[in-house]
């Protein structure tokens, strides 16, 4: 069985990447997952999330049999992820739970800031205390 996919920035609907998504998937529900932290990189102006407490607001995305190998592909390229190099890789795709607007209870796979790299993430980005990720103005960007 094919997971879906939990975006949380910049691969949602009406956002930069969407595009990856936007001819390939069935049908998409908000949904939110608890028990992490959201954060802002102000270079490239996009959003990562690591282990934490606060619940998070996305979109849970449903890809077509046909095209879910080639869409994984390209969502683990995108996201910097090789699962032959996990230690390398710049998030790691792992199983996560979400809720569902409807509330329904999935298992997806979601992209989460690799561990090791945890140092450029604070040295490069912000913990956001919103719940949901927003690309920032470029004022914010350029700091």
């Amino acid at each position: 069985m094919n997971l879906p996919f939990f975006v949380y920035g910049t691969l949602m609907p009406g956002q930069r990447n969407w595009h990856l998504l936007q001819d390939v998937f069935e049908h998409y529900s908000d949904a939110t997952a608890t028990g992490w932290q959201l954060w802002h990189l102000r270079a490239g102006n996009y959003p990562a999330i690591t282990p934490g407490e606060e619940t998070i607001e996305g979109v849970l995305v449903w890809v077509g049999e046909e095209s879910y190998r080639v869409t994984l592909r390209a969502l683990d390229d995108l996201e910097g992820y090789s699962c032959a190099a996990p230690q390398s890789s710049l998030y790691l795709r792992q199983r996560a739970e979400v809720i569902t607007s409807a509330s329904a209870h999935e298992t997806a796979w979601i992209y989460v800031w690799n561990p090791v790299k945890q140092a450029a993430l604070e040295r490069e980005g912000a913990v956001l205390s919103e719940s949901r990720w927003e690309p920032a103005p470029p004022s914010f960007e350029a700091k």
